[in-house]
């Protein structure tokens, strides 16, 4: 499947879960690790954003940890002894 045909499917796909309940949203949301489950990644993902979306639950954005541009490792783990962190 190549881009155009995901965005396509993925905005399908928003259509029909918008239109569901919350109920029934949670539902299916419950239902994905059960084995007749066919939900596919694009799917648990709309579904995902949409439950989130009406709980008010936001994601963090822009957090990201600081890396030692020398020895590569985040934060309290710089062996360089560096004291920027």
């Amino acid at each position: 499947m190549d881009d155009l045909e995901r965005q396509r499917y993925r905005a399908e796909r928003m259509a029909y879960y918008s239109a569901l309940s919350d109920a029934e949203l949670e539902t299916i949301w419950s239902a994905r690790e059960d084995d007749e489950c066919s939900l596919g990644g694009i799917e648990l993902d709309v579904i995902r954003q949409l439950l989130r979306m009406r709980k008010g639950i936001k994601p963090k954005y822009g957090h990201h940890a600081r890396v030692c541009p020398r020895c590569c490792r985040v934060g309290d783990n710089c062996i360089c002894e560096r004291t920027w962190f």
